[in-house]
């Protein structure tokens, strides 16, 4: 194994992965084009710092007309398209998945280091893809119970009395910097939506002349359209239960979402002609319903958070999924909650937004959400 970052990929796994754990990815800009890490505040904080970006930058505009957008320097992880330098690949990534991503670099380099493991390569491989994510949950389930012991019991009967939770002294097991994973903060999964140069166009000649208020981007339309699809496609076509929990209209909503079978897997694209999409897929879901719900093949207890955040210039919707409090393994590889979010990513990247578009001034916002 090898590490994807340019300065250490020719190092072993387990010197690349405590490579990669003492990179300070709040400084730094991993950039393939300058291959290797260096500080985002000398290179793309200052102009001049970064002379092929600023380039770049220039040429774009001088092609397009229109200054394009800056390299997004404020978010948890930074690493430069190699290509599109003003483009930042991790901006999905959250603080939390950030956390994650580096205890698991932390166990790689000790499984790696492990010569029982080593030895059995096939081993080493399922525990690579699959254990590193049970060890954190079991070290942290360890930890729990670890805290609880150290408070004596008298004590904790005192604060059960007084309503307050019990406090905790940090012991060494609960640090963050110790190699078992303790107190790990919930898991989330990301996924980012930025309008295309042809989104844009349609929604101008589709739309706009009918849906104008006064000192709104195109921008702002183009928001309000794909958080409408989401709504429906949640509701209609995967035929979730929705429970709204936040909103700031337009640009943040969370709901609680849940369902007892499911409505995601087995999907087809392909359609018959003069079928719109959405159709093809509604006729899908009532074919599942009828044939899934009280099915124990299909069954599944799905219940977890799915938000929506953009951005304050309506450029970009971040869509978010978590599971439930305590529920430590909502998010695992083969949950439900992730399998209908890489369902979700993928029939959204099926779903032409000149369809999306065409249908939004006709589609009525359900009230339940």
């Amino acid at each position: 194994m090898r590490c994807p970052l340019p300065e250490y990929a020719g190092l072993p796994c387990p010197r690349a992965a405590q490579a990669c754990h003492t990179v300070n990815f709040d400084k730094s800009l991993l950039s393939p084009f300058l291959g290797g890490c260096v500080d985002k505040k000398t290179t793309l904080g200052i102009p001049g710092g970064f002379p092929e970006y600023y380039e770049q930058q220039k040429l774009v505009q001088y092609a397009t007309g229109a200054p394009p957008d800056a390299f997004q320097l404020d978010r948890a992880m930074c690493v430069q398209d190699p290509f599109e330098l003003n483009r930042n690949v991790a901006k999905s990534v959250s603080i939390s998945n950030l956390f994650y991503f580096r205890q698991c670099l932390v166990l790689a380099a000790q499984a790696c280091s492990d010569q029982e493991l080593t030895s059995q390569p096939e081993k080493l491989y399922d525990y690579l893809l699959f254990g590193l994510a049970d060890k954190l949950v079991a070290d942290k389930i360890v930890a729990d119970k670890r805290s609880e012991k150290d408070i004596p019991r008298k004590q904790q009967k005192m604060e059960n009395v007084d309503g307050q939770p019990p406090v905790v002294e940090e012991t060494q097991e609960t640090k963050v910097g110790e190699v078992g994973v303790y107190r790990t903060p919930p898991l989330e999964r990301s996924h980012v939506i930025t309008p295309t140069t042809n989104d844009l166009k349609c929604l101008r000649s589709v739309v706009l002349t009918n849906k104008t208020e006064n000192g709104q981007s195109i921008y702002y339309y183009w928001l309000v359209c794909y958080v409408d699809t989401i709504k429906d496609v949640l509701t209609q076509l995967y035929a979730l239960k929705v429970e709204l929990k936040e909103s700031e209209e337009p640009k943040h909503y969370k709901w609680l979402i849940s369902i007892s079978y499911d409505t995601w897997t087995g999907r087809t694209f392909q359609r018959g002609a003069g079928q719109s999409f959405f159709a093809h897929q509604l006729q899908q879901t009532i074919e599942f319903t009828k044939t899934r719900m009280g099915n124990p093949q299909y069954a599944v207890n799905l219940r977890g958070y799915f938000s929506l955040q953009a951005r304050e210039d309506y450029k970009e919707l971040r869509l978010d999924v978590q599971p439930l409090q305590g529920d430590l393994l909502g998010l695992q590889r083969n949950s439900p909650l992730t399998r209908l979010f890489k369902a979700f990513k993928n029939l959204l990247g099926n779903y032409s937004f000149k369809e999306k578009a065409s249908t939004w001034k006709f589609c009525a916002t359900s009230d339940q959400i």
